[in-house]
């Protein structure tokens, strides 16, 4: 393909909700890899696992499928791994604290959903 018959596609793909879905996700893991690498400014990342306990590392990224995640620092009872991988299926969910200016950046109109949900939620 062209240059142009690419640009062309990414218009027609652009446009889907699928496809702005894939493209944020893509540049959130673009960040946090990015983030990572740069040790001055870590994803620090809460993760709530199955068994119930919480832990707390940062999140360095994630294979391909999304199935593992690669976390540094990780702190635990049993004290701190440097690095080590977390299974998706061991987590109940990741919070992950990325600030305003990033969440902006990586979501646009992100004051636009901001103000749709706070608009469901009080009717």
């Amino acid at each position: 393909m062209s240059g142009n018959e690419d640009a062309n596609v990414e218009k027609v793909d652009a446009g889907t909700d699928d496809a702005v879905h894939r493209i944020r996700s893509l540049s959130f893991w673009r960040t946090v890899v990015e983030r990572s690498e740069t040790a001055a400014n870590p994803m620090s990342t809460l993760f709530a696992m199955k068994n119930e306990r919480t832990l707390r590392g940062e999140l360095v990224g994630t294979n391909a499928t999304q199935t593992e995640f690669h976390v540094s620092n990780l702190r635990t009872p049993l004290g701190v791994y440097a690095k080590i991988k977390l299974r998706r299926e061991d987590l109940q969910f990741q919070e992950v604290e990325i600030g305003e200016t990033l969440a902006k950046k990586m979501c646009p109109d992100i004051d636009e959903y901001s103000a749709k949900a706070t608009a469901v939620a009080s009717e």
